[in-house]
């Protein structure tokens, strides 16, 4: 099955630290650019995007439909449009927003693209509430991956907090497997238990450190702060979270940095802070 990546992102800022081809907009069919993601993709794109929708036939599409254009000026290479169903009554709803979903998978199949970025599609301005349009996203998507291999990445990309707890904790109520620096980060920790261990660092200071990983409310390891230090880095082309921290072990200053974010959060020595930052680079 593809990977699955999730992030607390800017989504148009991704093709910065990541490999991904195509990003999935909510438009409007009788306004298209007016706000949010959809505004922010029209400013950037200019005039030649709006030229390719009017020859689409924009003015004529309707809620479900899917549609690629070029993606200009931004680093990725398509855009996915969609017309997210409006939230009714919830069963009806769920339904045509799974399918909305599928529709979106079954066009980027058709023109052989291999990884893809969703944000949370229509939750907010649309009236889909933020479980239930989780829940959908993670349903329509983790089911059509089992049935096709010809995607090899679905990033979701979550610019809103709450929401990006939330779909963490179905992803792993689920036990969906996904990738975040996170989870490289704890098992390097795992595998540096004995070792660290031997140089005196003790067992509470370990768990201390383990279990501000572990903590599903402490998100900074999965958001945007970590990747906003390599953005500069002109030589940096990660394609995923194991490349990003294959770069981190020859940058150990930004890796150094970003755990610094949590271990404001617990106690733990100076001594104690360097051995483990040190551990977990040699196994990263």
């Amino acid at each position: 099955m593809a990977k699955i990546e999730v992030i607390n992102a800017d989504i148009l800022k991704l093709p910065e630290i990541a490999e991904v081809e195509a990003v999935i907009n909510s438009t409007n069919a009788s306004k298209p650019g007016a706000a949010g993601l959809d505004y922010q993709i029209h400013k950037k794109a200019g005039k030649q995007l709006m030229v390719e929708l009017k020859k689409m036939g924009i003015e004529s599409k309707k809620p479900g439909d899917v549609f690629i254009t070029s993606a200009p000026n931004l680093k990725y290479t398509y855009i996915i449009h969609t017309l997210v169903p409006e939230w009714t009554s919830e069963e009806e709803s769920r339904l045509a927003l799974k399918q909305c979903y599928i529709s979106i998978l079954d066009a980027a199949i058709k023109k052989n693209i291999k990884s893809i970025a969703f944000l949370a599609l229509g939750v907010g301005h649309l009236g889909v509430p933020k479980v239930e349009g989780t829940e959908v996203a993670i349903e329509a998507v983790t089911e059509y991956l089992e049935n096709h291999d010809s995607i090899e990445t679905v990033w979701f990309v979550l610019s809103d907090n709450d929401v990006a707890k939330i779909y963490f904790k179905i992803l792993k109520d689920k036990n969906i497997p996904y990738d975040t620096l996170q989870k490289e980060l704890l098992k390097s920790l795992d595998e540096s238990r004995d070792d660290l261990k031997s140089q005196g660092v003790s067992e509470d200071a370990i768990k201390a450190f383990e279990d501000a990983l572990k903590n599903d409310d402490n998100i900074d390891l999965k958001n945007e702060k970590i990747y906003k230090l390599l953005e500069n880095v002109k030589a940096f082309g990660a394609k995923g979270i194991k490349e990003i921290g294959a770069f981190l072990k020859d940058n150990p200053e930004l890796i150094d940095l970003a755990l610094s974010l949590i271990l404001k959060k617990i106690k733990i020595s100076e001594k104690d802070r360097k051995i483990i930052i040190e551990a977990i680079l040699k196994r990263l």
